[in-house]
C-alpha cells in the first residue's frame, strides 16, 4: 500500500453528473450536498463533464437558488464550500 504523502491533498467528497439526465439534476444535488453536510465535509467536488452544456447551466441553476457559491475547477467541474 502507497503511504500517503502529507503534502497530497485530501480527497473530496464528489458528486459526478455525468449520464444524468437535467430533470434528475436538482434532486441529486440536494442529495448530495445535504449529505455531504451531515458527514461533516466543508468541501465538496461536483462533476458536470462538459458535453452539451445542460447539465452544468441545470448545476448552476440550483446552487445559485440554494445559495452556494461554486468555484470552476475547470471546464467539467466545480469545487463548492458547504
Amino acid at each position: 500500500m502507497k503511504k500517503k504523502d502529507k503534502n497530497e491533498a485530501p480527497t473530496l467528497p464528489t458528486l459526478d453528473l455525468h449520464g444524468y439526465l437535467v430533470d434528475d439534476v436538482y434532486d441529486a444535488l440536494d442529495l448530495f450536498l445535504r449529505n455531504s453536510e451531515k458527514k461533516g465535509h466543508s468541501r465538496v467536488r461536483i462533476i458536470t463533464g462538459i458535453g452539451s452544456g445542460k447539465v452544468r447551466a441545470k448545476t448552476l441553476e440550483y446552487l445559485k437558488t440554494a445559495r452556494y457559491t461554486p468555484q470552476k475547477e475547470n471546464e467539467g467541474s466545480f469545487l463548492v464550500v458547504i
